[in-house]
């Protein structure tokens, strides 16, 4: 085989990979928080992408050709579609197979009475969580003086370097903090998340 054929093979496919695992990143399927070993996220670019490579070669060769013949720019656009193609494939399955792991996990966990492990921060995993199709999540943030921050909707947020930047939409109303523990109580669903470093309480329920 070729080797430039090659090389060229494993970077077409490769870079989708990366798509990949930006992808799955960013819809916390695979969630890594700033002080998470840079090993384990290495390892999990690395696997992605080796694992899009192979399924597009293979597909590539099934289908189109021998990679001995990927020596033209119309092979390589197609190699690189085939890429495309898998990656959106694989994030579905990966997003499944988290999702049934997931539950298999939980009721394994149920069954046993111990308490799973997130590699998330609290933060993350609260501000990730979202509720039935009808629902939303409301958010109500105080200081530790109890006097009312911002209220409103979870629209997005951010963590860089456990620096919580949150995106409020929708109604902002001005809320106690006793009405606020009030609406906390209501629902076993809702949280309440403290930081005794940024000195702020955040409520989270959920609403129709």
């Amino acid at each position: 085989m070729n080797e430039l054929n090659l090389l060229t093979a494993i970077v077409t496919a490769g870079i989708p990979g990366f798509l990949m695992y930006v992808v799955l990143n960013r819809l916390n399927v695979l969630s890594f928080e700033i002080n998470s070993a840079q090993l384990d996220k290495q390892v999990s670019l690395v696997f992605l992408s080796v694992v899009n490579v192979v399924m597009s070669l293979w597909i590539y060769q099934l289908y189109v050709g021998p990679i001995q013949e990927l020596n033209t720019l119309i092979n390589v656009s197609v190699l690189f579609g085939i890429s495309i193609i898998s990656t959106i494939i694989l994030i579905v399955l990966v997003m499944l197979l988290m999702k049934f792991g997931t539950w298999l996990l939980t009721l394994v966990a149920n069954k046993l009475n111990i308490i799973t492990q997130d590699n998330r921060s609290t933060w993350t995993a609260a501000l990730s969580r979202r509720p039935k199709k009808d629902e939303a999540l409301y958010a109500i943030l105080f200081d530790f003086d109890n006097k009312m921050i911002a209220s409103g909707f979870v629209g997005s947020f951010s963590n860089p370097r456990n620096e919580y930047s949150l995106n409020f939409y929708g109604e902002s109303g001005e809320y106690s903090i006793y009405e606020a523990r009030n609406m906390y109580a209501q629902d076993k669903r809702n949280e309440q998340l403290i930081d005794y470093d940024k000195q702020v309480k955040l409520f989270l329920i959920v609403t129709a």
